[in-house]
């Protein structure tokens, strides 16, 4: 306010009046916001706030995650150690133990493709290692012991002719959660059903590897405590029997056949290529059983067999190929070749080696061609048996109607889907193909053997499938689902 607004007040006074107006008029005149300079520091203030509050969250998710791993693999490992005391005494060995678990409902391997045992539970994909030996109670004397007992046993009286007392079993479970790896380890010992009164089995001698193709083994020699009877077999379906001599020696005699010439699709009447597991177990007068002992025999005799059964067919832009599974135990995979046309030098290969007993060509000849597809089977030693050609001329096909109704229960611990049939228009169908957990190629989980509307899936719960129908030309029909059993 100045003296000209004012004529009451003095001059003196009105300049009084000015220097007391002017610091709060200039204030105002200088409030016009935030600088850039503020409001960038304000940002990095939240920044900072919001990515804490990530890294905090995200942090807690990772340990909910890897939580989840671990209780998971807890509850695996305890579950396998109490299956293993419902397995036979006698074959809680190292090398029969993981066979007779995955034989069991709920542990078959979920992905045979890949090396190990795997298991899939709630989403997350375990590896299991197992492991058995035989525990001699610390009470007895010393002695020396072989490596199928236990590190950490105790060793045995010239008295105790039998210190098998306990087999102690081992699981590691391992899995990954967001990269991170995780173990859980877990043992038990199973006390021997007989209280370790039979006679023992020192040793199992002979070849561990035979290649002769003409000759039989020489007998093996069980050797033993002294017993009144040994038994022996071997994991082949047939061989086994009591062997002679005794107390403490025991020749027997394992026949293997003599190899033949291949024949599709005839089984053949010789022991086939492969690991095979001998097995003695001695026994004293009253008939009481000692420890079982193993003996791991490799059969190297021959070339794989030719692989049979090759067939296929034009599914959309793709060819589609199967085959029979070789007799053989030493196979190492199938690779599957396209005889070559026009130009080409040598035979493109359509599928690099897998286990599996299928393939497709993704890449196949134009309709009106006559295409040549073999399988070649690999064994342990590199040796390769050669199928005969399927031929057949690419022609169109028309994919079937997807199957009806899906639905999926759980049946005796199992799950079991059902479907109602699928129609072909230019055809019949010939099997329905199963998906689990998705659609793709890699997710084909297992077929029906012919046109039957069911599947039981042996393997483990909590997995979503699909259902597809193929008719007898291989054309593949849409899928039906998902079912979550």
């Amino acid at each position: 306010m100045t003296a000209a607004a004012n004529p009451h007040l003095s001059p003196r006074a009105a300049d009084n009046v000015e220097v007391a107006a002017s610091p709060l008029t200039r204030t105002l005149r200088d409030q016009r916001g935030f600088t850039l300079l503020e409001v960038l520091v304000a940002m990095l203030i939240l920044t900072g706030g919001v990515l804490g509050t990530v890294a905090l969250i995200d942090g807690a998710n990772a340990s909910t995650s890897f939580t989840k791993g671990r209780v998971g693999a807890t509850n695996l490992a305890r579950e396998l150690t109490e299956t293993s005391r419902s397995i036979d005494y006698d074959t809680l060995t190292t090398a029969a133990l993981a066979g007779e678990l995955q034989a069991r409902p709920g542990l078959t391997d979920s992905d045979p493709a890949m090396s190990g045992w795997q298991l899939k539970r709630r989403g997350i994909t375990y590896t299991v290692g197992s492991s058995a030996c035989i525990f001699d109670d610390a009470t007895d004397e010393t002695a020396a012991h072989d490596a199928t007992f236990c590190s950490n046993s105790a060793t045995t009286p010239p008295g105790d002719t039998n210190p098998d007392d306990y087999r102690r079993v081992s699981f590691d479970v391992t899995w990954k959660s967001r990269g991170e790896p995780g173990k859980v380890s877990q043992s038990t010992l199973i006390t021997n059903p007989s209280g370790g009164l039979g006679p023992s089995i020192l040793d199992i001698v002979g070849p561990d590897i035979w290649t002769d193709e003409t000759a039989q083994p020489p007998p093996y020699t069980v050797l033993s405590t002294p017993a009144a009877t040994v038994r022996w077999s071997a994991d082949d379906g047939t061989s086994g029997g009591n062997a002679t001599g005794g107390p403490t020696e025991w020749p027997f005699t394992w026949q293997l056949g003599t190899k033949g010439a291949w024949s599709c699709p005839n089984t053949p009447d010789w022991l086939v290529d492969g690991a095979y597991v001998l097995t003695a177990q001695a026994f004293d007068v009253r008939g009481i059983p000692g420890d079982l002992k193993t003996k791991t025999v490799t059969l190297d005799r021959s070339a794989p067999a030719p692989p049979c059964g090759l067939k296929g067919g034009l599914n959309g832009a793709k060819f589609e190929l199967e085959w029979s599974r070789n007799p053989e135990r030493d196979i190492k995979g199938y690779e599957v070749y396209r005889r070559k046309v026009g130009p080409e030098t040598a035979d493109p290969i359509v599928c690099n080696r897998t286990t599996k007993t299928e393939c497709v060509d993704q890449s196949p000849l134009p309709l009106g061609t006559v295409v040549n597809y073999y399988v070649v089977a690999i064994d342990g030693g590199g040796r390769r048996g050669q199928s005969a050609d399927f031929s057949i001329l690419q022609a169109a096909n028309e994919a079937p109607l997807p199957p009806g109704q899906l639905t999926g229960s759980i049946e005796d611990g199992q799950p079991v889907l059902r479907w109602t049939a699928a129609t072909d228009a230019d055809g019949t169908i010939a099997f329905y193909r199963i998906y689990r957990d998705g659609t793709a190629l890699a997710d084909r989980y297992g077929a029906t053997s012919g046109p039957q509307l069911s599947f039981t899936d042996k393997g483990a719960t909590g997995h979503q499938y699909w259902v597809t129908a193929v008719d007898d030309k291989f054309a593949e029909s849409l899928p039906v689902g998902p079912v979550s059993p």
